[in-house]
């Protein structure tokens, strides 16, 4: 593992409270996750949270299918080599707004975690408007605010 890279993992798990659910081919093989694992304790953070079943198909259905059990996961995104957010499917289009490409030679760099962070933010921010739009139309005082909260968000 890189130093540049688990430093700058570190810090967007610091800065955003994230926690790591493994979707890479590592989460085939124990010893794999194991040496995972390893390098989050190093650095005093909390192991591998959890990882996505390997459903034979691509990874972005798989992270799908995570997120599906998880739906108290309402902010993430998803940091990999691979090209997550090209394909027309549906998982695909999911992964827009939510995903940050590296480059596979060079691994996380600076402005890759800046956009992970910057996504995290923004899906914290819409999240928050949204949540307090809805208690506002459930209060029965303002449906035009649960209308603002709709505005951008596609």
């Amino acid at each position: 593992f890189r130093e540049s890279c688990c430093a700058l993992l570190e810090r967007i798990l610091r800065a955003s409270g994230a926690q790591v659910i493994l979707s890479s081919t590592w989460r085939l093989e124990r010893s794999k996750q194991d040496m995972v694992d390893s390098v989050m304790r190093g650095r005093r953070l909390p192991i591998v949270h959890d990882i996505t079943k390997d459903l034979c198909t691509n990874r972005e259905e798989e992270v799908c299918e995570w997120l599906d059990r998880h739906p108290e996961t309402t902010c993430w995104v998803a940091i990999d080599d691979m090209d997550l957010q090209s394909r027309t499917s549906p998982f695909a289009v999911r992964m827009r707004g939510h995903f940050v490409r590296t480059d596979q030679s060079r691994g996380l760099q600076p402005e890759d975690a800046e956009l992970a962070l910057a996504l995290l933010a923004a899906q914290r921010s819409e999240h928050g408007a949204l949540v307090a739009a809805r208690r506002l139309a459930a209060s029965g005082q303002g449906l035009g605010a649960l209308c603002w909260a709709g505005t951008g968000f596609g």
